[in-house]
């Protein structure tokens, strides 16, 4: 170190170089120890704000299961309770067995012999039906059917009294009219068919009895006065 520098380092120590020609002083040990905290204390904060973050994994949604209780309806119960005394009954047979009624019904009608249908209707239907036989037989008129075109389903099923009761929806088409004495067409048409719309009731003493036919429901398509 040349001669006088020594003093003017030490008061030059808040400098780092010197215009005489000394060679700079260091920086004070306590300078450089703060500024190591505080370069550490940023590193730490960086690496908290800058660091390398897990990405956020969004949650799986989980399916959501409605379960429905089935209802049943009256339908279904009705057929429950027929089948405790008739573990056998079909609902399609009987479909099929309404239908075939539903004809021999309109045939016995058209030919005027209702006396075959009495095993297979109530006493009360029976007297209906020949009462209206007998009117039209006196007014002179004849009552015609065919091509009939008809399907049956169950629609109702239900016990009451000791008894078991079946409705079936018959649906389709069939040509009907009446004719006077002269063969005059006073009711229908002979080419046109019309729409069949109705409900037929059978009912039998609970469990394994014949069934009867025993209430004919038409709908405002249904037979006219002069049908069964």
């Amino acid at each position: 170190m040349q001669p006088g520098c020594r003093q003017e380092a030490r008061a030059g120590h808040a400098g780092f170089a010197r215009k005489d020609g000394c060679a700079p002083a260091p920086p004070p040990r306590q300078l450089t120890a703060r500024s190591g905290a505080v370069i550490g204390a940023l590193h730490s904060v960086a690496a908290r704000l800058f660091g390398r973050r897990r990405p956020a994994v969004a949650p799986v949604a989980q399916p959501v299961v409605v379960i429905v209780p089935r209802v049943d309806s009256s339908l279904d119960r009705g057929l429950a309770d027929i089948r405790r005394t008739d573990p056998r009954f079909d609902p399609s047979r009987f479909a099929g067995y309404a239908g075939m009624v539903f004809r021999d019904t309109y045939t016995g009608w058209m030919t005027g012999d209702v006396e075959s249908l009495r095993d297979r209707v109530t006493p009360e239907l029976f007297a209906e039906l020949q009462a209206r036989c007998d009117r039209m037989r006196n007014a002179g008129h004849v009552y015609r059917a065919d091509d009939i075109d008809v399907i049956a389903a169950i629609t109702g099923a239900w016990q009451d009294g000791g008894r078991d009761y079946v409705t079936a929806s018959v649906a389709g088409s069939m040509l009907e009219y009446t004719v006077d004495a002269t063969d005059r067409v006073v009711d229908g048409a002979r080419a046109t068919a019309r729409a069949v719309d109705e409900s037929w009731t059978f009912t039998r003493l609970a469990g394994l009895n014949f069934w009867t036919l025993s209430l004919i429901a038409p709908s405002a398509r249904g037979p006219r006065n002069e049908s069964p």
